[in-house]
């Protein structure tokens, strides 16, 4: 019986190690910024050659979805407000960040007149 403790012991030890070293890598090589944010570190490979709002609808599908009496999420770009159709038409390779805002600290920190969420967008300077 002694050596089937032995080896099972070693089985189990392997299983922790293995599930411990998993990591949540997210399924990508880049890093990720976190839930409200994203970095010009993540734009890069197949995100480069895609327009910002392609990117966002890959790295964080959750900044489109609005709750119940929200209107549709707002692009601010560079402190100038746009419609959020606006991010097709700009490049993700020119973003440096963008930042996912709550419609309720988008209305606090961009005054009232937000119905829904904000996201913001700081392009690289060239």
């Amino acid at each position: 019986m002694q050596p089937y403790y032995k080896f099972s012991s070693i089985i189990l030890v392997l299983i922790f190690v293995a599930c411990a070293s998993g990591g949540s890598s997210g399924g990508s090589g880049s890093p990720r910024s976190g839930p409200n944010q994203i970095d010009a570190a993540e734009l890069v490979g197949p995100y480069a050659t895609m327009s910002t709002y392609e990117a966002i609808g890959r790295l964080r599908p959750t900044w489109f979805r609005t709750r119940a009496g929200e209107d549709e999420a707002m692009a601010r770009v560079d402190n100038q407000n746009f419609p959020l159709n606006y991010l097709r038409s700009l490049p993700a390779e020119d973003v440096a960040t963008m930042r996912y805002v709550n419609r309720r600290d988008a209305t606090f920190r961009f005054g009232g007149r937000w119905g829904g969420p904000v996201i913001e967008v700081t392009s690289r300077r060239r």
